[in-house]
């Protein structure tokens, strides 16, 4: 902990100029995927989303993913 800074929170300070994380979203909820975008673009990840494991498994290859956010039911 850094302050009241989580050390993610710190870390991203000092990346978010480099470019911002990306996360790939996978769920099959519209209102699951949206809230999560939100929350996370919020936090200055850039954020795609996807409602197939299909499209999602796609997107991993054809574009730099950092983290990916899967329903574990899909």
């Amino acid at each position: 902990r850094h302050g009241n800074l989580c050390t993610w929170q710190v870390r991203r300070r000092y990346t978010m100029g480099v470019g911002a994380e990306h996360i790939l979203v996978v769920d099959d909820e519209p209102g699951i995927r949206d809230s999560l975008q939100k929350i996370l673009e919020r936090e200055g990840f850039k954020v795609t989303i996807t409602d197939s494991s299909t499209e999602a498994l796609d997107k991993v290859r054809s574009e730099h993913i950092d983290l990916v956010l899967s329903d574990v039911m899909m």
